[in-house]
Formats: structure tokens, C-alpha cells, sequence
């Protein structure tokens, strides 16, 4: 096994937080470039795999911030943000990327640590411009046409999360393969594509074994190409999170 790790932020007891890919041994000889969070905040971890054909595909792991008024990752993430804004506005010429980072920061209704995650994600795929994605995040918010999948009556600020998940989404041309909403907008049925003896027979949000804060999206045309095959949350907690694998 192959890992890529990007550590979290430091704080007074040491890091919290961090993203990684494994790379299992079988597939090693695929492993390509990797890519780690450009912020040092450990928000993302990436990984390209390359086929003997050329076809490339880029593996992503991702945290998004929960939203705290306590001192963790939130908060953290916000100084970091201030202090990126001061930095942008201090320099004369400014790439591409880096007047969209600034646009994104001077604007108070959509300047969240989790939208400049998203956005900073996109930036890198765009980067490494591989034929297909598949990121697979600890998103901490409800997937889109499931603004309600938590179960409670969504706040406006979650409703907010979700429409800025869509636009990720849709601009790096990404859909949720396992559950995805139907026509309407309603969260259909999981789609029968589970096996072996390891794995639940589950949708990754909206129903009873589901998670609504951790899901895949993978490239729409992987998805429309059929090769999406098997998609399956294995019931295995690490390091005693209530997250699972």
C-alpha cells in the first residue's frame, strides 16, 4: 500500500485535521502524480492514476470544515482566509486562479472555508486535466437534491452549502453515482451496483444506513459511459471516527 497524506494545521497540541489516498499495491504501477492541499491545511489529498492507454484519473480525498464558533478547524481556516485576502490585495499582478481566490474572498455571502476548499479543488483538477475524477469528501453538508437528508428542516446556511456543492459539481462536471437524485430533485432509490461479502448494501446519504456528509462524486461521463461498476461504503470505523470507509 501506497499513501499520500496532507497534514492538517497546526495548532497549539500539535496538527488537526489531514486528508490521505492509499494506493493499493495491485495498482502501484498506475500511481502518477500527486497533489497535497496548497494551503497547508490538509483540506485534500490527491492522487492521478495513469493507464498503460494514457486514460488518466484523478483520485480525491477531501475535508470541508464543520462550522464552529469554537476554536477548531473553522476557525482556524477563517484567519488563514483574512490572511490570504491581506496577501492578494498586497501584490501587483495577480494569475488567474488568484483573482478568482480574491473575488471569492471579498464576497462575505459566499467567502466560507468550504467554498474556497471547493474552489481551490477545482483549480488543482483543472491542473492536472485527467480524463476522469472521483473525489470522495467528508463534505459536512447535504448533497444536491437532498437539501433535507439529515433528517431535520435545513437551515438557510445549509441550503447555501448545498446549492455551492452543485456549482462545485457542475463546474468540474461531476454527479453523485450511487444515489442520484431523480428529475425532480428527489433522492431516488440506491442503485444495485454492491458486492461481495465486506460491503453494506447502502446509499451514501438520505435513508436508514446512509451517511449525508460523506459521499463520492465521480466525472459525469464515467458515470454516462457505464463504467461506474460497484459503489459501496464498507461498515469499518478508523481510529474510533464515526465515519466509514
Amino acid at each position: 500500500m501506497t499513501w499520500k497524506h496532507s497534514e492538517g494545521m497546526v495548532r497549539k497540541r500539535g496538527r488537526a485535521g489531514g486528508t490521505a489516498v492509499a494506493t493499493h499495491s495491485a495498482i502501484k504501477g498506475f500511481a502518477g502524480r500527486t497533489v497535497e492541499d496548497k494551503r497547508r491545511a490538509g483540506r485534500y489529498t490527491m492522487r492521478q492514476l495513469v493507464g498503460s492507454n494514457g486514460m488518466t484519473m484523478t483520485v480525491v480525498a477531501g475535508y470541508l470544515a464543520c462550522s464552529s464558533a469554537e476554536d477548531g478547524m473553522w476557525q482556524q481556516q477563517l484567519k488563514m482566509m483574512a490572511g490570504l485576502k491581506a496577501e492578494l490585495e498586497g501584490k501587483k499582478r495577480l494569475s488567474d486562479e488568484e483573482e478568482e481566490v480574491l473575488e471569492l474572498l471579498r464576497d462575505e455571502a459566499r467567502a466560507t472555508p468550504k467554498v474556497l476548499a471547493m474552489l481551490d479543488m477545482k483549480h488543482e483538477l483543472r491542473r492536472l486535466r485527467s480524463t476522469y475524477e472521483v473525489v470522495f469528501c467528508d463534505w459536512n453538508t447535504c448533497p444536491p437534491g437532498a437539501a433535507d437528508a439529515r433528517g431535520a428542516q435545513p437551515t438557510a446556511e445549509q441550503r447555501r452549502d448545498t446549492k455551492e456543492v452543485e456549482r462545485f459539481m457542475n463546474e468540474v462536471g461531476l454527479v453523485e453515482p450511487l444515489s442520484r437524485p431523480d428529475a425532480a430533485g428527489v433522492c431516488g432509490n440506491s442503485k444495485s451496483r454492491l458486492g461481495g461479502t465486506r460491503s453494506s448494501r447502502v446509499r451514501t446519504f438520505h435513508g436508514r444506513g446512509s451517511s449525508w456528509i460523506d459521499y463520492f462524486a465521480v466525472s459525469k461521463k464515467l458515470e454516462d459511459r457505464g463504467l461506474v461498476r460497484a459503489v459501496a461504503v464498507l461498515g469499518e470505523g478508523l481510529n474510533d471516527s464515526d465515519h466509514r470507509a
